[in-house]
């Protein structure tokens, strides 16, 4: 029996900015670019919890996973650890690319998860194996306009260009949506040849991204404790018919004292949240 191997690519992202759209582009099943991962609007996250997707290009298996949002305050910290539990449940080779997710709208949010994420990003060394993608950039075949967009990037603040700088590559693309439904003035025609010339931004945005990481591969990243979390994860998924609150309460304080040891930086972000008190009990 040959066992695949398969290169995980992990996408986060403030909620809202594209990142479920990014998704199904690089799945794109059939062809059609269907919606396998549920795309919100504006700046509402329809991502609850990880979702995955095995997709196959140029002869390289990839396992895709799209998580929370960042800055989802509808979520617990439990549930936040819980989610990045079911991550690596998911994920048994460690992650081969993170893909942090901008849009256009590089507000006040952006900044501020720049800044959280920056010291996690150095301190776990994740940072060799992220590529910052820039959705909504409908100018993104164009070299000269991309470049322009980076140099403006680099001069927002130092946070942002210290992580530019140390990641694995910037990619500009776009994703439109194919769901002109409410354009109730344009004739079916019309219509057809709208989603058919995004269609086309999806087919180059797909190839721009994927060729990128296929040139840019320089192994798995994991945890020194993820292949052990990755068999307890797994033997309480396959073995449970229903949620355990129990156990899952295991797994994620299991979870944060790994985390808290290895990338103690991540707890801090999180104990920036209302519910501090729960990170004070188990740490």
């Amino acid at each position: 029996m040959i066992t695949r191997e398969f290169r995980n690519i992990l996408i986060i992202g403030r909620s809202g900015n594209g990142k479920s759209a990014l998704a199904n582009t690089l799945a794109n099943r059939d062809d059609e670019f269907k919606q396998i991962f549920k795309e919100g609007s504006g700046s509402v996250s329809e991502t609850r919890e990880s979702q995955s997707e095995i997709f196959e290009w140029n002869g390289i298996f990839y396992r895709l996973v799209d998580t929370i949002g960042l800055g989802d305050t509808k979520l617990s910290n439990e549930e936040v650890l819980y989610s990045i539990a079911k991550t690596i449940g998911m994920m048994k080779e460690g992650i081969s690319h993170l893909l942090f997710i901008i849009d256009s709208k590089f507000n006040e949010d952006e900044r501020k998860n720049f800044r959280l994420l920056k010291e996690v990003m150095f301190e776990s060394r994740i940072s060799n194996y992220t590529t910052i993608v820039r959705t909504r950039f409908e100018k993104f075949r164009n070299r000269k306009d991309c470049d322009l967009d980076k140099k403006n990037l680099l001069s927002e603040c130092k946070d942002i260009a210290d992580i530019i700088w140390a990641c694995n590559g910037l990619i500009h693309v776009d994703n439109p949506s194919l769901d002109i439904s409410s354009d109730d003035d344009i004739d079916g025609d019309e219509k057809q040849l709208r989603i058919l010339v995004r269609k086309k931004d999806k087919i180059k945005s797909r190839e721009k991204l994927l060729n990128h990481l296929k040139n840019n591969y320089i192994g798995n990243y994991k945890l020194s404790s993820w292949d052990k979390m990755y068999l307890r994860i797994n033997n309480y998924l396959e073995t449970c018919d229903e949620r355990k609150y129990e156990e899952e309460e295991a797994i994620t304080i299991e979870l944060a004292a790994i985390i808290y040891k290895e990338v103690p930086s991540f707890i801090k972000t999180q104990q920036a949240s209302p519910e501090k008190s729960w990170w004070c009990q188990i740490l």
